[in-house]
């Protein structure tokens, strides 16, 4: 891996101008989605990676991906950052989540070669197939398998006008004064996308915000916690 021990928000506009640019559209199982999974896996290997494509079936013969990028260290994921990086026509656009997401994961390699953290770009997030959020349900089966149990943490409505905040049970294990909270995380207060990872059993946070805040608070966070 190349570059600073810390998240450029210039490279992050970047990541998010070739996604809304190129592929915005990207539908579950399509050839734009595929593309997609080809930049992000392309990107992660370039920061040092291994990565590995893990279908999501879909419908039929249609699958699509999620890649997931394994811990350097070759132990047990700690935390598993994830982020969705298909489209749908009702679901938000998200190029500068992606871009926060592959900055994060080239600085943190940089900052700590040998950390412990597994970084999951979903797919088939917004399909309304089978409940939809086909990448989370299949990440959260493949951590049952394996029998570990990392924090999930999901980069969610990044954006210069998005707040700072963070939700869910593990909110404060990433920081103490991060931002005002969306609810305590709590059962009654959970959306159907944390009820994956409480069904799971997993602990998780919900991060949005601007990109230059959600940036250094996360890369010290995963490098405290992905040692």
């Amino acid at each position: 891996p190349t570059g600073p021990p810390d998240v450029r928000v210039d490279v992050v506009r970047e990541h998010a101008e070739q996604f809304s640019e190129d592929i915005p559209e990207r539908r579950a199982g399509s050839q734009e989605e595929l593309a997609a999974a080809t930049y992000i896996t392309g990107h992660l290997q370039q920061a040092g990676y291994i990565v590995l494509l893990d279908a999501v079936p879909v419908k039929n013969l249609v699958r699509s991906t999620n890649v997931v990028a394994n811990p350097p260290s070759g132990d047990e994921p700690q935390v598993v950052v994830a982020v969705p990086y298909g489209s749908a026509p009702a679901a938000p656009d998200i190029p500068e989540a992606l871009g926060v997401f592959l900055e994060l994961a080239r600085a943190l390699r940089v900052r700590d070669p040998e950390h412990s953290v597994e970084f999951v770009a979903l797919g088939a997030e917004f399909t309304d197939l089978a409940g939809g959020r086909l990448g989370s349900r299949r990440l959260a089966q493949l951590l049952l398998d394996e029998d570990v149990d990392p924090v999930v943490v999901v980069l969610d409505g990044v954006s210069d006008e998005a707040p700072l905040s963070i939700r869910g049970t593990a909110a404060n294990e990433i920081a103490e004064a991060a931002g005002p909270r969306d609810g305590d995380g709590s059962a009654q207060d959970l959306s159907p996308d944390e009820l994956i990872w409480q069904r799971a059993g997993l602990d998780f946070a919900y991060v949005r915000g601007p990109p230059e805040e959600i940036g250094p608070l996360l890369l010290d966070y995963l490098a405290a916690a992905g040692r």
